[in-house]
């Protein structure tokens, strides 16, 4: 993939349209890497526009 590679998804779950959403999973093979740094797996930002609670969710 080159030098630099930036991977980008928009999931859009309407509120009471379906389970719980899986946002981020840590690759299991990097882990035991004796060259394993905090850059490995990079940055993660998710940002939440609406107020959400239990009753929001599964009410």
């Amino acid at each position: 993939m080159g030098g630099f590679y930036l991977s980008m998804n928009i999931i859009h779950k309407g509120a009471r349209s379906r389970g719980l959403c899986v946002w981020h999973q840590d690759g299991q093979t990097h882990w035991k890497k004796p060259d394993l740094d905090e850059y490995t797996h990079g940055f993660n930002f998710m940002a939440q526009l609406y107020g959400c609670n239990a009753l929001t969710v599964y009410g």
